[in-house]
């Protein structure tokens, strides 16, 4: 799995520590990491599209990106702007 995402109005995700986000989705449920990494590979998608789509609530991937920040296993930035 790559480690930088960009998501669309410049801004991307980093996961700093594979194995730590490894261990964070273990014991979760399978259809709901799927949702979140698909949200993270599609830059256009919406979290609350995306989650219906996997049969998870509105808000179910925006929970997961507030935890792996909080515990610094993922990373927010804006990218820079290319000339």
């Amino acid at each position: 799995m790559k480690k930088v995402y960009e998501r669309a109005l410049g801004v991307c995700y980093e996961i700093l520590d594979q194995e730590a986000y490894e261990r964070y989705w273990w014991g979760k449920a399978s259809s709901t990491r799927e949702a979140f990494e698909a949200w993270l590979k599609d830059p256009e998608a919406t979290q609350s599209k995306v989650a219906r789509r996997y049969g998870r609530g509105p808000k179910a991937i925006f929970v997961h990106v507030t935890k792996l920040r909080r515990q610094g296993i993922l990373r927010k930035f804006k990218r820079a702007r290319r000339e």
